[in-house]
């Protein structure tokens, strides 16, 4: 057979392609990072195990606790370490260096590099550590709702979390902590939770905005001003914590004795009488002997229209 002509066919690239290790966890991401409703840690947790269709305490026992049992942080002589992890949930979400080695570890089954977002810990060395959080669940049941009808994701906010959110402004209602069909308690983090339902009784926990209703709420318009004031202050805490590295080097006490500065001329015992505070506390604070609590923060601010 004659060939008049030379044919041209394809190359291939025989380099061994770089492929990225698969992460041991599904990469679920988490919701609303960098904004006022950033997904709290412990949502992300149960979430994390629904997309892997088994119960939270499972996805503890068998895929954090063993990359866990070398720390003393969730130990205890009285029961193995999924047991005691879920007497700790107070702290989960906050700014304890315990749960350092618990966000090391969900960031490494991931690959994730943001999941420390997911709880107060970046605000750690200028927040004292005293309890700021719900000791249990806290809920607005017509978030729960919309977010059902529109297909969106079911989860907690981590400003939920926190102690002094109190009251929803956006539905002008207090925040559920009892299942309104068994009327008990929810801890934070438990075997069986689910973002949205009851883990006890496993009841959906959304409600609509005509049934919230047939209970409402008086709420006081100072309280709905401070719960405002509250919830927007505490959502820009959370919203800018990705963006804050490093965080500011003005201190609070640097800050607060500025402000006595301008305010007051640099009187303590005037400065102190502004805010409502005592003399000695607000001493204690501009010397950098104590911290102030963020409720106290709050409080100050609020009087200080800051």
């Amino acid at each position: 057979m004659k060939l008049n002509k030379l044919e041209t066919y394809e190359s291939w690239n025989l380099e061994k392609p770089n492929i990225l290790s698969p992460s041991r966890l599904y990469p679920l991401e988490p919701v609303g990072v960098g904004t006022p409703y950033t997904e709290c840690l412990t949502s992300y947790i149960a979430r994390l195990a629904e997309t892997h269709v088994v119960t939270t305490g499972i996805l503890v026992q068998n895929a954090l606790a063993p990359f866990l049992k070398e720390e003393d942080t969730f130990q205890s002589k009285n029961g193995g370490i999924d047991q005691i992890f879920f007497h700790h949930t107070k702290i989960i979400n906050g700014i304890e260096t315990g749960i350092i080695k618990l966000i090391h570890t969900l960031d490494s089954l991931t690959l994730h590099n943001d999941l420390k977002f997911l709880t107060m810990l970046n605000w750690a060395e200028r927040i004292p550590k005293l309890i700021f959080l719900h000791s249990v669940r806290a809920w607005c049941p017509i978030y729960y709702e919309n977010w059902h009808r529109n297909q969106q994701i079911i989860y907690e906010p981590l400003l939920w979390s926190l102690k002094k959110v109190k009251v929803c402004v956006h539905h002008n209602q207090h925040v559920y902590t009892k299942c309104p069909y068994c009327k008990r308690e929810n801890k934070l983090f438990d075997w069986n939770s689910r973002p949205g339902s009851f883990s006890k009784c496993q009841e959906w926990l959304g409600l609509s905005k005509e049934k919230v209703s047939l209970e409402p709420i008086q709420l006081q318009e100072t309280e709905i001003e401070w719960q405002d004031w509250v919830t927007q202050n505490l959502g820009d805490l959370i919203a800018a914590a990705p963006t804050l590295s490093p965080l500011p080097q003005r201190k609070i006490n640097e800050t607060l004795s500025a402000y006595v500065n301008i305010i007051a001329s640099g009187n303590i015992a005037t400065f102190a009488k502004h805010i409502g505070k005592s003399k000695f506390r607000t001493l204690g604070w501009c010397l950098e002997k104590t911290l102030p609590t963020i409720s106290t923060l709050l409080d100050i601010c609020f009087k200080m229209k800051i």
